[in-house]
């Protein structure tokens, strides 16, 4: 498994997941674990929703990056295609949180993925996804 962050630096350097945080991103940075890929995320005010919780599209935002940087990790750049999401429990402002996310399915250009966001030994949000995936692109081509 390649190094996600260096090939989706590449692909897309501006992206909101990615950036840092102090750039007004969400600061996350993908490491290739045994299923897929995972990053931590702190739960910190700026993403907050309703009082003491995470905003349920910076989640959305959580789970769609993990997939996308799992595929980039295949050095596949993807496409999201449909995105289903369930949230389980609230993803509390203060603890950090885990997104990880794995293949599920390939038959390219379409991949299945799956993702989950815990907090602790909670599972606050799931989602599968199909993306549309290009092998081997050129990283730089759409870069701007």
């Amino acid at each position: 498994m390649h190094d996600p962050y260096e090939f989706a630096a590449a692909c897309h350097p501006a992206c909101v997941a990615c950036r840092p945080r102090g750039a007004g991103g969400l600061g996350l940075r993908f490491e290739g674990d045994a299923e897929g890929v995972r990053a931590e995320f702190a739960c910190d005010t700026t993403y907050q929703g309703y009082p003491d919780r995470v905003h349920g599209g910076v989640i959305a935002t959580l789970l769609d990056a993990a997939m996308t940087h799992c595929l980039f990790a295949r050095q596949v750049r993807g496409y999201t295609v449909r995105l289903n999401i369930r949230f389980h429990a609230p993803l509390q402002l203060g603890p950090p949180a885990v997104v990880r996310a794995a293949v599920t399915g390939a038959r390219p250009p379409l991949y299945l993925l799956r993702a989950e966001v815990r907090q602790a030994d909670r599972r606050c949000a799931s989602a599968e996804a199909s993306f549309f995936g290009e092998r081997n692109p050129d990283p730089s081509r759409d870069a701007h």
